[in-house]
């Protein structure tokens, strides 16, 4: 791997964010954190950090079909992190890093309530997921500066922890939240539509899906949400322009993690780590599905996240709570294949990963 200077990144401290730094004399800074903590039974390898600048170069004689200057790379987020286990820290890695560098930033620790979950945009937009706080963190370099904050007040991590958006700035950018609003004495989740300007709307579709597992946006403005509701449903809504009522797919995927690949094609994998029939990928589903491929294997037990820009790779979160990776592999229609494997500095309790920017669909 190329050894290249280290540039010092602009720290912000903003709701406890932090991005990594160097100190100056090309020593890098980790975030201090009690030994008593999950730090303390990280390896991590020393952290070479370089600018969104440098990076962007690095990557400016690959051809691949990526958003335009927007710098690759994929982000993983880990929970369990601080000192009593209530921070998240999202490390942000080069794309590709198939010689398994160590991470080129972070954004954190931050405090949580529960587990987090990201997003990427189209534009290499961050999108946090904290415990009911949306924060966006701007592209298109990685771990950018923080752009704004959105509260979900219909949040419950308990019945929606799943994020998606194809592009967060501007009036009609749009983030689709997994959701809950309390019904009958209880906490039903659902999806809502929230954005910078205007805040969230009251989740939909509660009668199908009101514990969501995963949510995806179209860049026509449609989304979708997989889940269950205990006894009677458990699958995949449609929601036309993204607005109810949700309409039950047919012919299609069930409740694992969703994402859209560059065809418009609806791809679904496993949400908990299984072996058989990792992969699956649909159109239309609005609401009748068509297969397209699949299902294909992964090489191991493992939990789809997202595809990259070009939908020619994704991740797979294929380790243990204790000895955490990721799994890259090649995309298509007609098959997948398994390329190499991210673990540099992966403190224990991998929780999400995303690449930037997002799939173009």
């Amino acid at each position: 791997m190329m050894r290249l200077s280290i540039t010092i990144l602009a720290a912000t401290l903003l709701t406890g964010s932090l991005v990594a730094c160097s100190n100056g004399y090309g020593v890098p800074q980790a975030p201090s954190i009690s030994a008593n903590g999950w730090a303390s039974k990280m390896s991590v390898a020393p952290v070479e950090l370089r600018s969104s600048e440098t990076l962007a170069k690095i990557h400016a004689a690959d051809r691949r079909d990526q958003a335009d200057a927007v710098t690759p790379g994929i982000y993983v987020d880990f929970f369990g992190y601080g000192s009593f286990g209530n921070e998240t820290i999202i490390y942000g890695y080069p794309d590709p890093d198939k010689s398994n560098g160590p991470p080129v930033c972070s954004v954190g620790p931050i405090n949580y309530s529960n587990y987090a979950n990201i997003a990427v945009d189209r534009h290499g937009d961050l999108i946090v997921l904290v415990g009911g706080t949306i924060t966006i963190y701007k592209g298109p370099g990685l771990c950018g500066p923080e752009l704004g904050s959105i509260t979900d007040p219909y949040f419950d991590v308990v019945f929606g922890n799943s994020i998606a958006s194809r592009n967060v700035q501007g009036p009609s950018g749009r983030i689709v939240v997994g959701s809950g609003v309390p019904k009958r004495g209880r906490t039903h989740g659902g999806v809502s539509v929230c954005t910078l300007s205007g805040g969230c709307t009251p989740p939909i579709g509660q009668k199908y899906v009101n514990t969501v597992v995963s949510v995806a946006l179209a860049s026509n403005g449609d989304c979708w949400a997989s889940g269950y509701n205990e006894g009677s449903f458990d699958g995949l809504v449609y929601f036309a322009h993204c607005r109810g009522p949700a309409v039950p797919v047919t012919g299609g995927p069930g409740d694992g993690n969703l994402d859209i690949d560059a065809n418009g094609n609806l791809v679904q994998g496993p949400r908990a780590p299984i072996t058989g029939g990792g992969l699956t990928i649909y159109s239309g589903c609005n609401p009748a599905c068509k297969l397209v491929g699949g299902p294909f294997s992964f090489q191991e037990s493992g939990t789809f996240e997202k595809l990259d820009a070009s939908s020619k790779h994704f991740v797979v979160d294929a380790g243990t709570d204790s000895v955490p990776k990721l799994d890259v592999y090649a995309y298509s229609t007609t098959g997948i294949k398994y390329l190499y494997s991210i673990s540099n500095g992966f403190p224990r309790l991998l929780w999400d990963a995303a690449f930037s920017p997002s799939s173009k669909e």
